[in-house]
């Protein structure tokens, strides 16, 4: 019987050197959603997570020898304490391993900012955990970090609010001879299977009851200044945000502002203050218009 270091693969055939390398390499899977496994989320942008919800070993790092362990990055945070980061793990194709998919407790689809980005989670161990560690209740040795995409490809941290808490899946590490003899490739939560939710063009028109100055502080959700006033129709934008950032903020899409029909620039004749605030570089006289134009 031959052993494993001794079938070798032809050089230049292969990235492995021989059968027991290729036998030890390493996949990561996605593990199918659980509902009654879920953290709090109560406006923070992080929790922890305790074995009374998660039961099982951490894989951590890319070397890891855990099979069917959870993956996690290393050193994120002190146990017992969250501390919510943008720490990752990834896969030799730039991949991060250490996202996962989350869904809201309350209805069960996927979690999504203001300005219709989805939330993911990233696992994370706490500072000095070790591969293979077992996740831990007292104190927690395992956290998820609430992230979003942005436009650049980078990640920012998020709060979420969600009365159930939020329910989330996991990765596991699965060394290439343990691995299921049967099991559908990515799991069934593929970020590349899941179909967007379908938007709706809304549009609110604003007349100028009292003059906008130039540069007037409103207010997106009722379209009223600080100094100036509107009569508004159509649809509300009581649950509108306008994003984290100026960058976010110039870069949606399916939010666009026109005053008396012209299309106003975002960036320039259009600014961003705040998620809930922006201003005109006009000022507005009485009867003049103005709309907020988007995608819900």
């Amino acid at each position: 019987m031959l052993n494993e270091r001794q079938v070798a693969f032809r050089a230049g055939s292969s990235v492995y050197a021989d059968l027991k390398e290729y036998l030890d390499k390493i996949t990561v899977k996605a593990v199918p959603f659980v509902n009654t496994q879920t953290v709090s989320a109560s406006g923070a942008t992080g929790a922890l997570i305790s074995s009374t919800v998660l039961a099982g070993n951490l894989a951590i790092g890319t070397t890891t020898t855990t099979n069917g362990g959870v993956v996690a990055a290393a050193g994120a945070f002190t146990a017992g304490t969250a501390t919510p980061a943008t720490t990752v793990l990834t896969d030799t194709l730039g991949n991060i391993t250490n996202m996962i998919r989350l869904r809201s407790g309350t209805t069960h689809d996927p979690i999504t900012t203001s300005d219709n980005r989805e939330v993911f989670g990233l696992l994370q161990a706490a500072t000095g955990v070790v591969d293979g560690a077992a996740i831990a209740n007292t104190p927690a040795n395992l956290q998820v970090s609430f992230v979003a995409v942005k436009p650049d490809s980078t990640l920012e941290l998020v709060a979420v609010t969600d009365a159930a808490g939020v329910e989330f899946q996991v990765n596991k590490a699965y060394i290439e001879r343990n691995t299921p003899k049967y099991a559908y490739e990515g799991g069934n939560v593929s970020p590349d299977i899941v179909a967007s939710a379908t938007l709706t063009q809304k549009e609110a028109n604003a007349v100028v009851t009292t003059a906008f100055p130039k540069n007037d502080t409103i207010t997106i959700t009722t379209l009223d200044g600080a100094v100036g006033n509107a009569t508004v129709t159509g649809d509300s934008t009581s649950s509108l945000g306008l994003g984290a950032s100026a960058l976010i903020f110039n870069n949606n899409d399916n939010l666009e502002f026109y005053v008396n029909g012209v299309l106003q620039v975002k960036g320039s004749e259009v600014l961003w203050v705040s998620n809930l605030t922006f201003n005109f570089d006009i000022a507005l006289d009485v009867s003049d218009k103005f709309t907020v134009r988007f995608k819900q």
